[in-house]
């Protein structure tokens, strides 16, 4: 009996099935093993960008992160990586900003061509970054597709940038790069108090309401990611801020009412997130000025949570670029600049010149921290850094590389007088999609000239490789390794994959380098 094996995409091994005891020759006995293959990559990601004034100045580096981050996913490999966009800002409903400038969380669609007065901002308009988005942004509108959303039947506008191949919103005409480009770049006439965690959440809450334009964001075939840019604090206010907030009140209220630190004045050893009160003392989440860390984490949780259970191995991703070290880390000390202690009760945690900061983000350092890549890669990034990729570049080492999946059945050879080996094995993938979960069954690729091909009519199949092409580390112990293929531009259910075969009676004589 000849050994196999192939390359798959595939996100975990599951486990395998019994042991067969010895038998007659010719007496089979059915065996599976499961494994769980992704025949392509579906990620939504929720870009949450601060558009408060602090952000003057940086919105070339907005416009240059978001055309790269969908550039990312399409030089990766364009039919198999698929995303989902959405675009918000940290501009939200609460003291101190109210009006048309806080979009409570609404995903955005416009082209920054479409509000060019947010990019002049200043008592006398003397910040114009205007030239930023004509540069950057070629589109005058960005005109998406309708697409269709579960569950509804009929295609209807949603604002999302979606280069899905059956269910798109991104024209034909239109480059994902610059379509994001003209969203993401929203200028800096925003909120002054920056609120990236409830903006998040009340997108999350707006995915879930069937009124809302942005219901169907989130699928349920698909991995989630947190994206925040931001170089303030995080400011997201409960009621009780009222109290503390006028039409001045600088972004150091955010630092006083919601961060601690060890050690100082000067340099601190520490700092961390804390609830406190309007007169400034530690007090219970009720009464803190800023809404607890822990009423966010909870909110994406869940969504995690509800991704496990069809999926136990999904993880929710957050990334956050503010204002890290190179390394991840964050340091807190005192600014030396008396007017820029003022403005922010602390000194930056990341600067580029004299022209380009960060304040240190301790209340989203601890909330990134609670959904890391789990040792997958950093999730911590340099605001202050002329090369925001590294934000993204996780992800594919996370979700898209390939997994060993060797499969340690003794699979018969119906006919061991050829060379190569004649199996008789059922592969069924058990997936899900808007619709609910579904199981299908894989055809089993053609041979062509011993090279696996597509059946015709069929746009994948499944295949076992034999001799010298058997990875070392399956030949190693015998094992085979499950591989397919897949026709070019065909969007394939990734799922649970069960591989059901007959095996050998006696695995001792025609599998002895299997181990047991």
């Amino acid at each position: 009996m000849t050994r196999a094996g192939a390359v798959a995409f595939a996100m975990g091994l599951v486990g395998c099935g019994p042991e067969v005891a010895d038998g007659p020759p010719h007496t089979w006995v059915q065996q599976s093993q499961g494994v769980f293959l992704q025949f392509q990559y579906r990620l939504d990601v929720l870009l949450v960008i601060d558009d408060s004034p602090t952000m003057t100045g940086d919105q070339q580096s907005v416009a240059t992160a978001a055309a790269t981050f969908a550039r990312m996913f399409e030089q990766q490999s364009p039919d198999r990586h698929y995303y989902r966009f959405g675009v918000t800002t940290t501009s939200v409903t609460q003291p101190g900003c109210d009006g048309p400038t806080a979009v409570d969380g609404a995903l955005l669609t416009e082209s920054c061509r479409e509000h060019l007065e947010d990019f002049v901002v200043g008592q006398q308009d003397e910040i114009d970054d205007r030239s930023v988005c004509l540069e950057h942004c070629p589109l005058e509108h960005v005109n998406l597709d309708p697409s269709v959303v579960y569950p509804r039947r009929e295609a209807t506008d949603n604002p999302w940038i979606d280069n899905t191949t059956d269910n798109a919103t991104l024209p034909d005409d239109i480059a994902g790069a610059d379509a994001l480009a003209c969203v993401a770049t929203r200028g800096s006439a925003g909120c002054e108090h920056p609120a990236p965690l409830e903006a998040m959440r009340l997108a999350l809450a707006r995915m879930e309401d069937p009124s809302d334009p942005a219901f169907g964001f989130r699928r349920s075939g698909a991995g989630f990611m947190v994206v925040f840019i931001t170089n303030g604090h995080e400011c997201s206010f409960t009621e009780a801020a009222a109290a503390l907030i006028g039409p001045d009140t600088p972004q150091a209220v955010c630092w006083t009412a919601g961060v601690r630190c060890d050690g100082g004045p000067g340099r601190y050893d520490d700092c961390y997130p804390r609830d406190i009160d309007v007169d400034g003392m530690l007090t219970s989440p009720e009464s803190a000025v800023l809404t607890p860390l822990s009423t966010y984490i909870d909110v994406l949780q869940r969504v995690e949570d509800e991704k496990q259970a069809a999926q136990p191995s999904a993880e929710v991703l957050v990334a956050t670029i503010a204002g890290f070290g190179t390394d991840g880390s964050v340091t807190y000390q005192d600014a030396l600049d008396e007017a820029l202690h003022a403005e922010f009760g602390i000194g930056p945690g990341c600067a580029a010149g004299s022209a380009r900061s960060a304040m240190p983000p301790a209340r989203l350092a601890a909330f990134t921290d609670a959904f890391s890549y789990r040792g997958h890669g950093p999730s911590r990034h340099n605001f202050c850094s002329s090369d925001w990729r590294p934000a993204l570049a996780p992800v594919f080492h996370t979700l898209g590389i390939p997994q060993r999946y060797c499969v340690d059945l003794c699979v018969a050879d119906q006919d061991p007088t050829t060379p190569k080996l004649d199996t008789d094995c059922v592969v069924r993938v058990s997936s899900w999609n808007d619709a609910g979960p579904f199981t299908d069954v894989i055809a089993a690729c053609e041979r062509d000239a011993g090279e696996p091909s597509l059946p015709e009519g069929e746009n994948a199949c499944w295949h076992l490789k034999t001799g010298d092409e058997v990875p070392d580390y399956c030949a190693d112990d015998g094992s085979l390794q499950l591989g397919y293929l897949r026709r070019p531009d065909t969007f394939i259910p990734h799922g649970f994959v069960e591989i059901e075969c007959l095996v050998s009676p006696n695995p001792a004589r025609d599998c002895p380098e299997l181990e047991r």
